[in-house]
C-alpha cells in the first residue's frame, strides 16, 4: 500500500490512489502496487501522448489495466490532451509486443517500422479499396511516413482497443503482389 507520509518530489501534487480530489492539477499518482521479484524485468517507464483531457484518473488507470499493473503515473495537461508517464509492470501479452518496438497510443494506432520501399499508397490502396494487408488486421485508416533520413513506417488506425490488440497479436503477411 502507498504510504501517505512518503517523501515525493512534489508532495502537494501527489495523489495516493483512493484519495478524493476534484482538482485538475494533480500530477503524480502512486497506486501502492509494488512489483515482485519475478516481475522486475517486465517493469517499463512509458510515455503516452494525446490522452483526451476529459479522461479522469480512474478512466486512465482502467485502460492501463489492459497493459499491466500500474505502479505510478504522472499526468501533464496540455490544452485538450494529457501526456502520461507511467511506470508499469507489463502483462504477458503486452511485454513481448513492447520488446518488439511497437508504438501505440490511445488514438488506437500501431506502427510498423522500416517498411519495404515497394509498400506504397498505390500498393496498399488499389482500385479504390484497401488491400487484404489492411483489411485482415481491421485497420480503419492508414498512412505512410518517411523521415528525413529515409526511414519509412506504416501507421495503422483502429476503431477501438480490442481491434488494436488483435492486430498487434496477428503476424503481418506481405502483400500478394510483392
Amino acid at each position: 500500500m502507498a504510504n501517505p507520509e512518503a517523501q515525493t518530489p512534489d508532495k502537494q501534487n501527489t495523489l495516493f490512489l483512493g484519495a478524493k480530489t476534484t482538482a485538475p492539477g494533480v500530477t503524480h499518482i502512486l497506486t501502492g502496487y509494488k512489483e515482485s521479484d519475478d516481475e522486475r524485468e517486465q517493469v517499463r517507464d512509458i510515455i503516452i501522448y494525446n490522452i483526451p483531457y476529459t479522461w479522469n484518473v480512474e478512466e486512465i488507470l482502467g485502460e492501463l489495466t489492459l497493459w499491466g499493473k500500474t505502479i505510478k503515473l504522472s499526468l501533464k495537461w496540455q490544452h485538450k490532451y494529457q501526456t502520461l508517464r507511467v511506470k508499469i509492470v507489463l502483462n504477458s501479452f503486452t511485454f513481448p509486443q513492447f520488446n518488439k518496438f511497437w508504438t501505440i497510443d490511445w488514438e488506437f494506432q500501431a506502427v510498423i517500422h522500416d517498411i519495404p520501399v515497394d509498400m506504397t499508397m498505390a500498393t496498399l490502396w488499389a482500385d479504390r479499396k484497401p488491400q487484404p494487408f489492411l483489411t485482415t488486421c481491421s485497420a480503419s485508416a492508414f498512412k505512410i511516413i518517411q523521415t528525413s533520413k529515409g526511414k519509412r513506417k506504416l501507421v495503422k488506425y483502429f476503431e477501438n482497443w480490442e481491434a488494436t490488440l488483435k492486430a498487434l497479436g496477428t503476424p503481418q503477411v506481405c502483400l500478394e503482389n510483392h
